[in-house]
């Protein structure tokens, strides 16, 4: 799981250092993200006393959550005041979420994310440019959980849907944007145990997140 986030991660800067090299055009900056999820998770368990049993040799049980969470990084876009229709926006950030699983505790995570945004300026003037389009997000987290101290996590998270912008072009620079999304993602990954009285749990699950995002963001020959 692990190498697999990198080798997307590796992957994500070998594109952004071809946009670029090849733009004559592009702007960069930071973003500030929030958003709100409802995650439904299932464990997988090895103690076969109280779980329920799937029919694969393992016993699973089902969980509903309530996530918050937050990010900031780094963003890079390649058309964010020209009169053009397309524009790729990528943004590779720190983030944390809080996930309370009802029946189980709070997650406390932390760890990066990034987002790949293929948008279409569906209204472009001088002053504004309104965009929308699809977005797919990559993240990695580890944390730990509240009412299990000697249990660390990692989870790893994909997923896609629609995102819709605004760039606010303030002089011959400087842009403000915002942006939200509805996010469908699915996540997999692993509660392992420090005690040696426990066994080590594997989860998936799905999710669908509303989030809300706020950049500024440096123009360099990217004008109308």
């Amino acid at each position: 799981m692990k190498k697999l986030f990198f080798a997307c991660l590796g992957s994500a800067f070998v594109a952004t250092f071809f946009f670029t090299t090849a733009a004559s055009a592009i702007g960069i900056g930071f973003f500030y993200e929030l958003g709100n999820a409802s995650p439904e998770w299932t464990i997988e368990y090895e103690d076969d006393s109280y779980y329920y049993y799937d029919g694969d040799q393992s016993w699973t049980r089902d969980f509903d959550g309530d996530r918050s969470r937050r990010a900031f990084g780094f963003v890079l876009d390649t058309t964010v005041a020209r009169d053009q229709l397309f524009n790729y926006r990528f943004q590779i950030g720190y983030e944390t979420w809080e996930d309370e699983v009802s029946g189980f505790g709070e997650f406390d995570m932390s760890g990066i994310s990034m987002s790949h945004d293929f948008g279409f300026g569906v209204l472009r003037t001088p002053a504004v440019r309104l965009w929308l389009g699809p977005e797919l997000r990559f993240a990695y987290a580890s944390g730990d959980i509240d009412r299990t101290p000697y249990a660390d996590v990692y989870s790893f998270e994909y997923g896609i849907g629609p995102v819709i912008g605004a760039n606010f072009n303030i002089g011959s620079t400087v842009t403000l944007g915002l942006k939200a999304g509805y996010i469908f993602s699915n996540f997999l990954g692993v509660i392992e145990n420090d005690s040696h009285t426990y066994e080590d749990y594997d989860f998936d699950g799905s999710s669908t997140e509303l989030y809300f995002n706020a950049v500024i963001i440096f123009r360099f020959g990217d004008y109308f």
